[in-house]
């Protein structure tokens, strides 16, 4: 709203700006001659500006480097993580089968004396002792 105060000129599209410009008067000589010196008396351009980054953008970009990194790791890990896995998981099939051998030949073991205790109880006339020898699991 400053500009229309001032008395600028607002043009909604390009062509409204070329027919107000055509529709103005002439300008006087001497005015072009004052201006020529005004333009003079201006400091030199400004370098043209360099693309600059917003600091919001430039932390957009670390974050995504980090990102890019930590999923890296982690698709290593999970590659290591399957190969240790299956290891232990063959280690564990091994010491599985191991102890069930152990275990069947614990019990193999204590049948085989139960049965020798029942067979010695039953040679000394303790034969109902070696019937609940029997019956017990």
């Amino acid at each position: 709203m400053a500009l229309w105060y001032q008395g600028v000129a607002v043009r909604d599209t390009m062509q409204d700006l070329y027919s107000w410009v055509d529709q103005q008067d002439e300008w006087a000589k001497e005015e072009d001659e004052k201006d020529e010196a005004a333009l003079d008396d201006l400091p030199p351009a400004s370098p043209l500006l360099a693309h600059q980054v917003s600091s919001g953008t430039a932390r957009l970009e670390e974050c995504k480097a980090e990102l890019v990194a930590a999923e890296a790791l982690r698709a290593k890990l999970e590659e290591g993580d399957e190969e240790s896995r299956k290891a232990m998981q063959t280690k564990v099939v091994g010491l599985h089968t191991k102890l069930a051998a152990s275990v069947k030949e614990r019990v193999s073991q204590l049948k085989g004396a139960a049965d020798t205790l029942a067979a010695v109880l039953q040679a000394n006339g303790l034969a109902d002792a070696a019937a609940a020898m029997a019956d017990a699991p």
